[in-house]
């Protein structure tokens, strides 16, 4: 199985949550949706703002053989979110009270969890 690197952030109250290093696939695919679901507030609004933008500028939302259109735009704003998505969630977790716990190797976010009584960090 392949290992992943995780963050394990530590809350008072509501234990422990893990968030993977690198890319994030749901991000990327699920943009403005997945950043509300993570209460991820300001890349939420900036994500739906851009995607309003794209559908409402004339010439935008059509696809032109030799224009950038809404797709690219879109491919855009995913490849941000993609890449930037774990970090912002990192952010949000600690905004809203966690600690970083521990960084460990494990091939998914319940073996991560898991692992928290040993805190090897990488």
């Amino acid at each position: 199985m392949h290992m992943r690197t995780f963050d394990l952030f530590e809350h008072a109250t509501m234990g422990y949550k893990a968030v993977k290093r690198g890319f994030s696939w749901p991000a990327f695919f699920v943009t403005v949706f997945w950043a509300f679901a993570m209460r991820l507030w300001q890349p939420g609004i900036i994500g739906l703002s851009l995607v309003v933008i794209i559908v409402s500028v004339p010439g935008l939302a059509e696809f032109e053989q030799r224009s950038f259109g809404n797709y690219g735009l879109g491919l855009v704003i995913g490849l941000l979110f993609g890449f930037k998505g774990n970090e912002w969630k990192r952010e949000g977790l600690e905004a809203r009270g966690w600690h970083h716990a521990a960084t460990v190797e494990a091939s998914n976010a319940s073996e991560a969890i898991a692992l928290k009584g040993q805190k090897h960090d990488v």
